[in-house]
């Protein structure tokens, strides 16, 4: 049995069968939730979920995500975590793609459909994102990819359409002082099953004086 603090939480409960959200339950921020480890493992997301648009939050990059936000947050007088600067992180589902302008009919159909599933993800943070337009800001981009994309991709090739499709929501890429670019090897003992689901993308954009402090827990 382990257990998890809540500081900010949403329970989503779906429909086994058609994937379709029942209900969904907000966590109030210090409550304590107590979980099992399955015995053996529910699989049925494997038929379920679209793999080229959703995805499963894992451990490296759960684990990420907590590193960076404590880097740029405080506790606060009443104990709750603050942050030191404007900043929205979050993952994209759709798993990463090279998808280029140049190329036949099939890979630009292919490109536009990867397309409207960025976003997609990117209206469902739209007031978050909106906050940036006009500031001068820091982005990251991790991308989280399996062992034969991670060794045989080109990093370069990955940002320019999230970037493009970032753009109407956030701002004009000349506001974009800093970009940092990141790649990482998902661990070896996912199921490749499940690896459609796992490669994922993390998106952190922040304000510029936020570099310093997240540079030091990326490195």
């Amino acid at each position: 049995m382990g257990e998890i603090k809540i500081t900010r939480g949403k329970i989503t409960i779906r429909d086994r069968k058609t994937g379709n959200i029942v209900n969904e339950i907000e966590i109030p921020a210090g409550q304590i939730i107590k979980y099992w480890p399955e015995k053996e493992p529910d699989n049925s997301h494997r038929e379920r979920l679209n793999r080229e648009k959703d995805g499963l939050l894992h451990p490296q990059i759960a684990q990420d995500i907590i590193r960076i936000r404590d880097s740029v947050s405080y506790i606060g007088k009443e104990g709750n975590l603050l942050g030191k600067y404007n900043m929205f992180m979050f993952t994209l589902s759709p798993k990463p793609k090279t998808l280029q302008r140049k190329g036949g009919n099939e890979q630009s159909k292919q490109r536009n459909i990867y397309k409207d599933y960025i976003t997609e993800e990117f209206k469902k943070n739209r007031d978050a994102l909106e906050k940036f337009k006009g500031l001068k800001i820091f982005v990251y981009l991790c991308f989280y990819l399996r062992k034969k994309k991670f060794e045989g991709t080109d990093l370069d090739n990955y940002p320019k359409l999230i970037l493009d499709c970032l753009k109407p929501f956030s701002g004009d890429d000349s506001q974009i002082i800093t970009l940092l670019l990141e790649k990482k090897q998902l661990y070896v003992d996912y199921h490749k099953a499940d690896l459609d689901f796992i490669e994922n993308t993390l998106i952190i954009v922040a304000e510029e004086n936020a570099r310093k402090d997240i540079f030091k827990v990326i490195y």
